[in-house]
Parts: structure tokens; sequence; C-alpha cells
């Protein structure tokens, strides 16, 4: 979206601001970034690797290269798909030691290829960052090198393949300002990261504040549109809390483009990731709520379910037909007025009945049913937890019995949930997530 929408939202004012100081003063918005950076992992990870003591970590292969091509070293399982191995933040660190007349002299940090997000400390001292770099350089000023020993510390953060420094050791090293150089050829040690994703360079290549829109969007001018499909979600899994004010807030910024009633189809993330064998929290879950909540909420979108018809194993499921047809169901209801479900029967409201929850669903066609007479995947959840819930169906009704205490009502929770409950459309009932009311 836009810049002024970005900044009517909130949440990015701080990049906002940096991309502003980019643009006026370079090396002023990297020294800013660099305090941000480190000020945002102090925060959540209470404590400063680019000032540790590394000895202890373990080495990595060298010549580095793609750490996924690393053999037999001990990096956590990032992802569950094949081929792709770790994926998330590895610091890496090194030493070079310095003569005199070298450490006297002003320098520059050359890293060669960083894959994706790379930020740099020399003796402890921030440097800099890069995104998505064929040579990422980093200016040294003079007084940060010293005589002997020196650290290089690196955070890379990478979400998909051929992750880290993938150049060859020979375009890493230090060069001087009277063009002399001294290679980066000592080991490097490693120690990974796959519970954060830190902040992103906001001027970047790969993660941009309004980069996209800058690119993609604003270009097409003001061109009339039919209708628009939204497919995104899985890099917002850790900032789920914001995706319905953002996507809300991006849907009125194309609207005030492209036409005030513009229809926007949503497509749920699909499932992918383990399957869960008890009530449980999903990042996936989180987000196809917010998606949710967002069509819910907007008299001209639409949202497409899609739970049942991903691959647990593939972040890029395979069956687009499948996917293209309930667009097609979805654009026909929300786009040429046809009197059809968008998007199967959807929960409207559960209130408790005795010692029981009722959850009552709208745009049912026919009635209720599920795949082997019994609906499946309902939990009741208190405040604490969750617990699986005994249901049964009635026209255009699910009852839960037993809910207790219970303050909520989920159904079809997980990364890759199987759920039971359709109607006569053949259109599976999308997660959802209800307070209980009385």
């Amino acid at each position: 979206m836009s810049e002024p929408s970005l900044r009517a939202l909130g949440f990015y004012n701080d990049d906002l601001d940096m991309l502003g100081l980019y643009r006026r003063d370079p090396d002023a918005a990297s020294r800013r970034w660099d305090a941000a950076w480190e000020s945002w992992w102090h925060a959540h990870a209470k404590d400063e690797p680019w000032k540790a003591d590394t000895s202890s970590w373990p080495i990595a292969l060298q010549p580095l290269g793609a750490w996924n091509d690393w053999p037999g070293l001990s990096l956590p399982e990032g992802t569950a798909e094949p081929g792709v191995g770790f994926v998330g933040q590895l610091w890496l660190s090194t030493h070079v030691s310095l003569t005199a007349a070298q450490a006297a002299q002003g320098a520059t940090l050359e890293l060669g290829r960083a894959n994706e997000e790379e930020k740099s400390w020399v003796n402890g001292q921030g440097v800099g960052g890069s995104s998505q770099q064929p040579d990422a350089v980093h200016a040294l000023p003079r007084g940060l090198l010293h005589v002997g020993e020196n650290s290089i510390m690196l955070n890379i953060f990478c979400s998909w393949k051929n992750c880290g420094l993938s150049g060859p050791a020979s375009t890493r090293f230090i060069t001087f300002a009277d063009g002399s150089r001294v290679a980066l050829d000592q080991p490097w040690r490693y120690k990974p990261v796959d519970t954060l994703i830190a902040p992103q360079q906001p001027w970047g290549p790969m993660h941009g504040v309004g980069l996209q829109y800058n690119g993609m969007i604003a270009p097409i001018g003001s061109y009339g549109v039919k209708g628009a499909i939204w497919y995104q979600g899985e890099s917002n899994l850790y900032f789920a809390q914001h995706y319905q004010a953002t996507l809300t807030a991006m849907m009125a910024d194309w609207r005030g483009q492209f036409g005030a009633a513009l229809p926007l189809t949503i497509v749920q993330i699909p499932d992918y990731g383990p399957t869960p064998t008890q009530p449980g929290e999903s990042l996936w879950s989180d987000v196809r709520e917010a998606q949710r909540k967002t069509a819910e909420a907007d008299r001209n979108a639409a949202l497409v379910v899609t739970f049942d018809i991903g691959d647990p194993k593939n972040l890029h499921p395979p069956n687009k037909q499948e996917i293209g047809r309930r667009l097609s169901i979805a654009a026909r209801h929300l786009v040429y007025g046809e009197a059809i479900a968008p998007s199967g029967a959807r929960a409207a409201a559960a209130r408790r009945s005795g010692d029981s929850v009722i959850v009552s669903f709208k745009d049912v066609t026919g009635t209720l049913s599920a795949y082997n007479g019994t609906p499946n995947a309902f939990e009741l959840c208190d405040a604490a937890s969750c617990r699986w819930a005994q249901a049964t169906l009635a026209g255009d009704r699910v009852t839960l019995s037993s809910a207790g205490a219970a303050a909520r009502v989920r159904y079809c929770w997980g990364d890759s949930p199987v759920c039971t409950l359709s109607d006569a459309s053949g259109l599976p009932a999308g997660p959802f997530e209800l307070a209980i009311t009385p």
C-alpha cells in the first residue's frame, strides 16, 4: 500500500521515518537502522550476540556458501518442505588480525553475495546491513579497527533457499584506503535462531516498506478494475495481530485508486505443516482468522476457503485449478451478482443454551453435513486452554454439548487440520473463532 496509508495505519512509522532519512542521508539512515535493529533484538532475545564471546560456537564448513549445503552440521529443521532445510536467522562470527598500519586506515568490509537480509558488526559496532545483495559492502570508519584481533559478526535472515554468504570465499575481505586488502579466511562460527524474525531493512529490495506498491500498484494508474484477488499471508505468520487492520487498510488504499466499490476476493492460506492431534495454537490459523474477519467486515469482499486443498509438505501447493474454481464461485456472487453462496457455509454466531453451545451458520446450501455424519474439529475454549467438543448437526446449526465455562468456540484450528463440515454445495465450512454469547 501507499506510504500515506501505511503512515495512517501506524504500525510502520519508524520504518517510514528511516526510509525518509535514507532518501536524504543514507549514512545517517544506516546508523539509525543499526540502533533500531539492536534495540529490537535486545528487547526480544535479551542478549547482544554482536558483543559475545563466540569461541564455543560450532565451526561452520569452509568456504561457507549456502548453509543448506553444509553437511553434518547442527541446524534445526525450519520447514517441512523437502529440500529447503533450515530457514530463519543465523549468526556468523569470525576474526581478522591487523597490523598497526592497516588498523590506522579507513576501510570497507566486503562480504560478497548475502542472501537474504544481512546485518553486520565490527568490534561490536554496527556497520550497516544489506538486502539480497550480490556484493554486500560496508564502510568502516577510521578508528573502528585496532591492532591485533578484530571481530566480525553477521546476522543473516533467510526465508527460503541458498541462504547465507553464498558467494565464493574470494569475495570476502577487508579493503583498506591504500588499496591493500586482507582476506576473511579464518574459521567462521555459527549459531542458528529459528524463533524470531528480526526487523528488515526499510529500503531494501526484499522487504522495503512501500516497495511493492510503488513498483506494482501505483504504476497502473487509475484504470478501471472489475475485481481483485488477494492470495498472501504466509510471510505474515509472526504478525497476525496486525493482519486484519493492515489488509483492511490496503483494500481501502486500492479502492482509492481503482474505485470505491472494488470487489476483492481473499484466498485463505491453505494447509501446510503438521496435522493437529490435540487442540493447540497455530500461527497459520491466526492469519486465516484475520483473513476471515476482514472479509466478514467488508460487503465488497469474499473469502475463498482452501485449508483442504493445500499440501502439508509443500508451501506452494499444486492444486491451483480447484482454487481457481472456488475463486470463480466467489466472483460470480461478489462481482456478477449471482444468487449463490460465495464460499460455503459461514459461521454466524455462537450462543449458550443451558450447558450447550449452538453455532449457527449462514449461506448454507441445503443443510449442513459431515463426511462421516458427525462433524469434527470443534473446540470449546476458556481463557487458558481449548478442548475437543462433541458436535451434532441440525439444519444450519451445530450443537456442542458439555460447554461448561467455555467462552469461545474454535473450528478447524491448526496448521493442517482435517475437518469434515460441509453442505450441499460441496464446499467446506471454513475455520473460525467466535465468542460465545448468552
